[in-house]
């Protein structure tokens, strides 16, 4: 009963906030965690949850899954306005459940910010994870970018579910062996026309997490996002799900599996992000035409 009084009160504080033209934000939630830090166990989710966790990305290709499941004719409950902590994703969720705790959607896409992820995911089940990039963006807030990647990785310890990485960050790609139960997806991408042989930024991936070994790369997208290899224990050797070829950036254009994308930006990281974004719905066989649609904006 205690959760039940909970959801009622931050429903009707939720109510009070939308009159007076407030969103709330973080708010509703904050006061709900406040009020019983277990209540992520109270609601109850029949549909695929999938989250998205990097440092740079979460907004844009949670949207865009968020956007093609939704032109598919799909129920999807979304953090699109970026709340992605762990009082956000709550008052999202209070806001779109019964009093029973109960939430009805066909999906539930969340970008979550890579420290609260095993906080959010402790109690709810979740069922497709991506993940971007690690940058040092957010040192102030998350400590060491190794901190933050053990942190995930211990997460992932326990967790059966699908595994998107973008498999040209050494730093991501090495959670695919976190956990041999999780089913692994890693997206590449071909050289695009301003693809380097040397790193020209500051970057992460200079040496091999498990062997230490300084890792060679074929080519570098941007900062350490290139193609990568070890050249002591081979890592970087993985089976490619999605492959991005022929990316054209003066036409907004790249290939996976020979369907041409256009999409509304032209830069790389847009289309890594993209690449994430067709990764995670082509696990739900949602029909490229509508990809192709979503991809450019129609």
């Amino acid at each position: 009963m205690k959760n039940f009084f909970i959801i009622l009160i931050i429903k009707i504080l939720s109510f009070g906030l939308k009159i007076i033209g407030k969103h709330g934000g973080n708010l509703p939630g904050k006061i709900a965690y406040d009020m019983n830090k277990e209540i992520f166990k109270y609601f109850k989710i029949n549909c695929p949850v999938i989250a998205v966790v990097g440092t740079n990305g979460k907004t844009m290709t949670n949207n865009a899954i968020n956007n093609i499941l939704v032109n598919d004719g799909k129920n999807v409950i979304s953090n699109l306005e970026g709340n992605n902590m762990e009082t956000g994703i709550l008052s999202l969720l209070i806001k779109r459940c019964t009093l029973t705790g109960k939430v009805k959607a066909d999906y539930i896409t969340l970008e979550v910010d890579e420290s609260y992820l095993p906080v959010v995911f402790k109690d709810l089940k979740l069922d497709t994870l991506v993940v971007l990039d690690f940058f040092r963006d957010q040192l102030d807030r998350n400590g060491e970018v190794e901190t933050l990647i053990l942190k995930i990785q211990e997460f992932l310890k326990t967790y059966k579910g699908n595994l998107v990485l973008n498999h040209d960050d050494p730093n991501v790609a090495r959670l695919g062996k976190a956990n041999k139960e999780a089913k692994v997806y890693y997206y590449h991408a071909e050289p695009y026309e301003n693809a380097t042989k040397e790193m020209k930024e500051a970057g992460e991936g200079k040496f091999c997490p498990f062997c230490k070994t300084r890792l060679e790369y074929e080519y570098y997208q941007y900062a350490h996002i290139g193609k990568f290899k070890c050249p002591k224990c081979n890592y970087g050797d993985n089976k490619i799900y999605k492959l991005v070829t022929d990316v054209n950036l003066k036409n907004q254009t790249f290939k996976i599996e020979d369907e041409i994308y256009k999409i509304q930006f032209n830069s790389i990281y847009s289309v890594y992000n993209f690449a994430a974004a067709i990764s995670v719905v082509s696990l739900y066989d949602i029909d490229k035409k509508i990809i192709r649609r979503t991809a450019y904006g129609v």
